[in-house]
């Protein structure tokens, strides 16, 4: 183990001027879209765009951040208790707070790039502190910075090779202020409830390891793990009150179930290959290189200590979620605490890119061949050119046979076509009431309305089956729809069984008229009180008239506005 007094961020300070200017060489072409595109840089949409960004955009303009708990947004599904989203305490929502939204999401990119690379330095000197490999450091931890990592977890999978180190180390050091300094940051950077909680369990796990292992009591981790949970709490003060406030509201989640759709019947392969649904997304290279590298250094017997650890947890953690998927335990957590019912306890697979990626790199430090440091280069071109999302697009704009449209920051939130339709509803439109089909509420929320649906991790139960009944007819007519609103339904959408699920209905997509809706119309209007209906493609039924046609083209729909009869 590597002797550094209590710092362990002390070998920071020896890369060298040519390493540091490989990191922010790297970090500039990670960022260059944004500062060449500035909002029309294209942005993924899925559980980002359509979800997040316009939660903060709402909160941010309403003045709301920091409200309490039951404080009404106005926005998705009418109006929820502000304890439906995300905390104001958490730094990635505290840059919505000081910075415009494009900003902030630009920013929250770089702070996570710029911290990931200094705690895979931190972890990889850990492991190997000779400065002979200190280029081969730089470059790994370069390629961890370039993986793509879901930008509202923060900071949670990023900084787990800091956190891994400052455990491991307290087995034999005293705890110091720089040991809370980081956790503290660590705990207001990441999202507790979503990755943040089963880290803490697993680090839990392994200090209660590494006790048996030292055969003696490590109190510096009782103290730390007990400070990481209090902070955790603190940040999540929103979501605690949710569960356990006395506030007469019944969250929508009370009927929630994962034990169906994307979360059955995960495949250990399909879990390692490409973390889509752990938080970091990569290229099947990676495990199979590790796979590779691991047999390697197993048939020469230099498999160390922490490479075991991290191999056997992350064999481990494939095997549980492989049975939670596929054995019907998804949902174990509400027969203890029926309050809990919706822990989804495949959010341990949070820790494979961790733990894939820890391996790999300690693995690649103990092998010695030739252009090693190539390979890292070009596995770092790789991550970058292909699958960070904004080059990806960026370059199939101009290489012809590459093609595929996707939408920018700007014209996916249509700002200037969002201020024609303001005119055309003139004062009515800041209390009308929306609804949408095929087409997103999250851009008519960013854009100041108030919305009849939305995509929420926690709303109203009332509402939801106020919803039901009004599309209830329409829904019953396709499976995956049915089973997403009534045992899911945080999608509280107007689905249609025409294009069911499918709010990218983008003006180059050609989509036919929708003739055929059996939504009940009078709830919509009278129960529900919709005032009118915003849909991306040209509905055709007798019950709705249309009142405007609306193109603008720095936007990425073309709207059509009905009202009912």
């Amino acid at each position: 183990m590597i002797e550094r007094g209590n710092n362990p961020m002390s070998c920071l300070g020896e890369i060298s001027i040519a390493g540091w200017s490989l990191v922010i060489v790297v970090l500039w072409l990670l960022m260059f879209p944004y500062l060449w595109l500035g909002e029309q840089v294209p942005i993924i949409v899925s559980d980002n765009l359509d979800s997040n960004v316009a939660w903060y955009k709402m909160l941010r303009d309403q003045g709301m951040i920091f409200s309490g708990p039951m404080e009404m947004v106005k926005g998705m599904v009418i109006e929820t208790p502000r304890m439906s989203y995300p905390s104001g305490l958490n730094l990635e929502l505290l840059l919505y707070f000081f910075f415009p939204p494009f900003l902030a999401y630009a920013l929250n990119k770089f702070l996570i790039g710029l911290i990931a690379f200094a705690c895979m330095f931190v972890f990889l000197s850990h492991q190997k502190p000779e400065n002979s490999a200190s280029l081969t450091k730089v470059l790994f931890s370069l390629v961890w910075v370039t993986l793509v990592f879901y930008p509202h977890r923060g900071i949670s999978i990023a900084a787990l090779p800091l956190i891994f180190v400052l455990m491991d180390q307290l087995r034999f050091q005293k705890l110091s202020a720089l040991h809370f300094g980081i956790i503290f940051v660590y705990a207001g950077y990441s999202m507790f409830a979503l990755a943040g909680f089963f880290i803490w369990v697993t680090f839990s796990i392994w200090s209660i390891f590494w006790m048996w292992r030292d055969r003696k009591w490590h109190v510096p981790h009782i103290f730390l793990l007990g400070f990481w949970l209090f902070c955790s709490l603190v940040q999540e003060y929103q979501l605690l009150y949710a569960l356990f406030g006395n506030h007469g509201f019944e969250s929508h989640r009370k009927e929630l179930t994962f034990s169906w759709g994307l979360w059955t019947d995960w495949t250990l392969w399909g879990m390692l290959k490409s973390g889509d649904y752990s938080g970091a997304f990569y290229s099947v290279i990676y495990p199979l290189l590790a796979s590779v590298l691991v047999i390697l250094v197993a048939v020469q017997k230099k498999l160390d200590q922490t490479s075991l650890l991290l191999l056997v947890s992350l064999l481990g953690i494939l095997l549980c979620c492989w049975g939670i998927s596929n054995l019907g335990f998804l949902d174990q957590m509400g027969t203890v605490i029926s309050k809990l019912n919706s822990i989804n306890l495949l959010r341990f697979n949070h820790l494979l890119p961790f733990l894939l990626f820890a391996l790999l790199g300690t693995l690649i430090l103990q092998m010695d061949f030739r252009f090693k440091n190539l390979l890292l280069m070009g596995l770092i071109g790789l991550n970058i050119f292909v699958y960070q999302y904004e080059w990806r697009h960026w370059v199939s704009r101009v290489v012809p046979w590459t093609e595929r449209q996707v939408p920018s920051f700007q014209s996916y939130f249509a700002v200037t076509q969002f201020e024609e339709i303001k005119t055309y509803l003139g004062e009515e439109w800041k209390h009308a009431v929306i609804g949408h089909l095929n087409f997103p509420p999250a851009v008519s929320a960013y854009n100041g309305l108030t919305c009849l649906d939305g995509y929420l991790q926690n709303y109203d139960l009332t509402h939801k089956h106020a919803v039901g009944k009004a599309i209830a007819q329409e829904i019953n007519k396709n499976e995956f729809l049915l089973d997403q609103f009534y045992l899911w339904g945080n999608k509280c959408y107007l689905q249609n069984a025409t294009y069911p699920d499918d709010f990218t209905a983008f003006k180059w997509r050609v989509h036919q008229p929708i003739q055929d809706l059996d939504f009940d119309f009078t709830t919509l209007k009278n129960d529900l009180k919709v005032d009118y209906l915003l849909s991306s493609v040209l509905v055709e039924v007798p019950e709705l008239v249309l009142l405007h046609y609306f193109q603008n083209e720095l936007s990425a729909w073309d709207l059509y506005l009905y009202q009912i009869k």
